[in-house]
Order: structure tokens, then C-alpha cells, then sequence
């Protein structure tokens, strides 16, 4: 690969990589030769800082005669305690008609003088894969095929759009995607109102971290979980679900590795203190259910990326019903959510 005049690269050593370098993703008791999601994270040292068309630049150069269609979203700024950067992503189909086709989401994220390249990839047929990670619940494996609904229609819609395109490396940005334009601080729950997007609240979540409040950053983090799924709820487009995954990992993916102990660890402390949780709950119950357009969630699917619509993008729900299920999977005891009465749909213009 051809790097722009200027930028010179050196990896550092796997060691430092973390246990996301290279993991293979296979649902409990199924066949290791079904499709997987592997994760593979590589982190380059970088000379100098790069500006938002170099990253694309590099993005373009990593997929250029790899991919059978590919594109690209971004720049984003980062803006971090570390540095200034930015960070791009691109979504590339390649083997497809070989026992290694594949479809790969890519993001390069330049913080400070380091550049974290993560690639998360869905193999589309069996080939051989280092290693073996079984899911520990449902839930993880639920997760997990959601992810490869996601995939396989990216793969469809990409090999689509690769067949009207001669050139790939096409630029398309999507503005909202995951985005908080107007982000919370670290603030307490009292704070939130259900006109708060689940982005607005995840960056709160975000700063009560940076500014080491452990305990509040995990009760916002509870308070946006019920948001990002009650979102999905209503929301259409399947391929954007993934929001409900990608959010925090999107506002917490440049911390360093020896500090996202400090993350698992407030997480933790909240689901074994039930008297905090069951407080919590009860504020989310009293709160109701969101009154924004998902902005950020449609922005993050395959809709919004290829442009076309084929149904509207936000259903009517039982509102309650679906508020309910958000406290449920929250790990909400019964709440009183169930009481309170259905409100008038939210619009766009909410």
C-alpha cells in the first residue's frame, strides 16, 4: 500500500493489542464452519497528525483492488484528552464467489500518535478461523445474529450497488450517524429528559467517565441502554439496529485498554447494587418513553447509506408496551411503566 508523502507507519507489537486483536465469534453449539464475526484490531504508530482527507485517502488505499464494492463514511472529529483527529469508517465486499467471502466494516480512528485500525469481519462462508469464542447467554447470542442480518444485507445491497459502479472508493457522508449534536455533559439522571436521544445521553456517559465519576457514567449508561432499545422498536430499517451496539462502542473506543477495566468495573457495581438499580428504574419509569425522532439510529443504517427507502422509517408502537420491554432488558424489575397510558406518535418534527 501506498501511503500519502509524509506518513510513515510502524506497528507496534501484537502484545499491546488487548484481547480484541483476533477473536472469532461462534454461537454456542453450532457448527464452527457457519459464518462468523471476527474482530481484528491493529494499532499503528504514526509520525505526524493527519488531516480528515488523509484518512480517507488511506481508507480509499486499504480497499483499493480488494473490495468487490465499498464505502466509505466520515471524516468524524475526535477530540479526546489524548489529541485531535479524526476517524472514518468504510463497509467493503470482497470473495464473494470464494470460500473467504467476506464483508468487512473498517474504521481508522487517529488519536494523539496512535492510529487504531479495527476491522470487524463477516465471513460469508466456512473457512478456517484461529481460536474459538462461545456465547455465555442468548442475549450474546441474539446479539450476534442481529449482526449477521446486518451483514448479509450489506452484503446484497453493496454487490448492488458495485454492479452501477466502476470505480470503488466512492465517498458518502452521512451526517447523524451515532452523532450528539447537542451532548449531555456528565450530569445526574434527574437531568435527562425522554426529548434526550440515547446519543445525547451515551456522550454524558462518556464525560462522567472522562472526568472520573465511575458511578454516574454507569447509570447513564443504564438510562441510554433503555433508550437504544426502545428505539429499534420502532425504527424499520433492520440494518440499523446495530446503533443499539455501536453507540458506546463508538464513544468509548479511543480509551485506552488499561483503563476499560475501570468501565466493566462501574457496570458491574451497578447490576450487584440492586437498591440503585431498582432507584433508577423507577425514574425511567416515571420518564416514559422517548419523544425524539431517532435521528442518529436511522443515519446508521443501510437505508439512509444506499439512499433508498422502502417503507416509512418509524413505525407507530404500543408506546407502553414497548417502554415495558426497554426496562425489562434493562434488568428493571416490574415497574410501573405498564400504567401509564399510550401518548401521541412522534413525528419528524417532534
Amino acid at each position: 500500500m501506498e501511503l500519502p508523502e509524509g506518513i510513515d507507519w510502524a506497528p507496534l507489537p501484537k502484545e499491546t493489542m488487548g484481547d480484541s486483536y483476533e477473536r472469532p465469534w461462534i454461537p454456542a453449539g453450532s457448527d464452527p464452519g457457519t459464518p462468523e464475526w471476527v474482530i481484528v484490531e491493529q494499532r499503528l504508530s504514526m509520525a505526524q497528525p493527519m488531516t480528515p482527507e488523509a484518512i480517507m485517502d488511506i481508507m480509499q488505499e486499504l480497499s483499493r483492488g480488494k473490495c468487490e464494492a465499498v464505502k466509505f463514511e466520515g471524516p468524524h472529529p475526535v477530540d479526546t484528552d489524548v489529541g485531535e483527529g479524526v476517524w472514518g469508517r468504510t463497509y467493503c465486499t470482497h470473495d464473494l464467489g470464494t470460500p473467504y467471502g467476506a464483508v468487512s466494516d473498517q474504521r481508522i480512528v487517529v488519536d494523539g500518535a496512535i492510529v487504531f485500525v479495527v476491522t470487524s469481519s463477516l465471513r460469508t462462508s466456512p473457512s478456517p478461523a484461529p481460536g474459538e469464542f462461545t456465547f455465555a447467554s442468548e442475549a450474546e447470542s441474539e446479539a450476534f445474529r442481529k449482526l449477521l442480518l446486518r451483514s448479509s444485507a450489506f452484503v446484497q445491497e453493496s454487490v448492488r450497488i458495485g454492479e452501477h459502479s466502476s470505480e470503488p472508493g466512492t465517498h458518502i457522508e452521512i451526517p447523524g450517524n451515532l452523532a450528539a449534536t447537542n451532548p449531555l455533559d456528565c450530569v445526574a439522571v434527574e437531568a435527562v429528559s425522554n426529548s434526550h436521544t440515547a446519543a445525547y445521553i451515551a456522550s454524558g456517559a462518556r464525560s462522567c467517565f472522562d472526568e472520573g465519576d465511575a458511578d454516574a457514567m454507569a447509570d447513564l449508561m443504564l438510562v441510554a441502554n433503555a433508550f437504544a432499545y426502545y428505539d429499534p422498536l420502532r425504527v424499520t430499517d433492520e440494518s440499523a439496529h446495530a446503533a443499539l451496539t455501536a453507540l458506546f462502542a463508538d464513544r468509548f473506543a479511543d480509551i485506552p485498554s488499561t483503563q476499560r477495566d475501570r468501565v466493566a468495573a462501574a457496570i458491574d457495581a451497578l447490576a450487584d447494587d440492586r437498591d440503585r438499580v431498582g432507584a433508577l428504574c423507577a425514574k425511567l419509569a416515571d420518564l416514559g418513553p422517548p419523544e425524539y425522532w431517532p435521528t442518529y439510529m436511522l443515519a446508521h443504517g443501510l437505508g439512509t447509506l444506499v439512499g433508498e427507502e422502502k417503507e416509512p422509517s418509524v413505525r407507530n408502537i404500543d408506546r407502553a408496551a414497548g417502554w415495558k420491554q426497554a426496562l425489562s432488558f434493562t434488568n428493571c424489575p416490574e415497574s410501573r411503566s405498564d400504567e401509564q397510558a399510550p401518548v401521541a406518535p412522534v413525528t419528524e418534527d417532534s
